[in-house]
């Protein structure tokens, strides 16, 4: 890796750092192993589920907002459909 690369590497983890300071509620970060086997469905696989509290009708968000849903959650894996699969609906509330 390149002296840019890591340095925009280290700005963007710092980011999202941030992110989970600003947020008022318990949050977990997790990585995304892959994506789902259905072409026509937008789902991810994370590498948290339900032994690190992770539950189906969670929000899933990343330091710029809400990017999906997670609609499945294995003890060690979770599946989370995007906010882009034409059939998810995430309820939502704006308080301001």
């Amino acid at each position: 890796m390149t002296r840019d690369s890591l340095a925009a590497e280290n700005a963007r983890l710092r980011s999202l750092l941030d992110a989970r300071e600003r947020l008022p509620r318990k949050s977990t970060f997790a990585e995304i192993l892959y994506s789902g086997r259905d072409p026509f469905s937008r789902k991810v696989i994370i590498d948290k589920g339900a032994m690190a509290g992770i539950q189906p009708g969670l929000a899933v968000v990343d330091d710029i907002g809400v990017i999906g849903q997670v609609t499945r959650a294995h003890p060690l894996l979770a599946e989370v459909t995007l906010i882009t699969d034409k059939e998810q609906a995430i309820p939502v509330q704006v308080v301001r």
